[in-house]
């Protein structure tokens, strides 16, 4: 048996060097076993930081604000739609234009894109609503009161286990006179430039829960706020 020293995370003691004998070398002298929750530990900690990152500068910057044409009219300014409502009859259009049959294309006064994060640990999650405050409280119920729920399984397991109490809810750019489809493009450019760990679908899963590039991120959101 070797004489060096096992320093083993769950503290295995005699159980654990022993089963290290033929890991000494390259595991740092620990088992298989807390070798692997070493390497937990660290990547929860490398990614963490990461995450956090992100969330302090997003934090940091001034709210955006856009404002489209008010055209005094339940339609909205996305191109080449046909506003047809529900109670409607389906009739003629010409060529290159859509149908819509949804509530999707009514104007609304505004819309938010948000930032639901942790600033402690880095955890974020991005969505858009025409109420921030009640989007916020809406979260907070999901969690506390439907813990099987199915939707967004991931977000709610993380809100639980982090504490609800630690995530604030944070307007990132506003839309006026805009429709559902303007604030949910929106939303979606935001969630491919900030890649939010959060809209992950799936069980709860730290390997998942990763950000591999802050600075890239970071650099995105930065230019982002230049062209504006």
């Amino acid at each position: 048996m070797s004489d060096k020293i096992y320093n083993c995370a769950k503290s295995f003691l005699d159980e654990c060097i022993k089963q290290s004998k033929n890991r000494a070398d390259f595991r740092g002298y620990l088992c298989f076993e807390c070798y692997q929750e070493k390497m937990r530990i660290y990547h929860r900690t490398y990614y963490a930081n990461k995450r956090r990152n992100v969330v302090t500068k997003v934090h940091d910057s001034p709210l955006i604000i856009d404002e489209f044409e008010d055209n005094s009219s339940a339609n909205c300014n996305c191109p080449d739609i046909v506003h047809v409502y529900k109670a409607s009859k389906p009739g003629k259009y010409t060529k290159g234009e859509k149908k819509v049959y949804t509530d999707n294309h009514n104007k609304m006064k505004e819309g938010h894109v948000y930032m639901l994060c942790n600033m402690d640990s880095g955890s974020y999650y991005i969505g858009s609503t025409k109420d921030p405050k009640a989007r916020e409280m809406a979260h907070r119920s999901t969690a506390t009161k439907c813990p099987e729920s199915k939707t967004q399984q991931f977000l709610y397991s993380i809100l639980r286990k982090e504490g609800i109490e630690n995530f604030i809810l944070i307007s990132l750019h506003i839309l006026k006179n805009c429709c559902v489809k303007e604030l949910t493009d929106l939303e979606n450019q935001y969630i491919k430039m900030l890649k939010p760990p959060l809209n992950t679908e799936g069980d709860i899963d730290y390997m998942n829960w990763m950000i591999e590039d802050d600075d890239s991120i970071i650099q995105s959101f930065q230019n982002m706020l230049e062209r504006l």
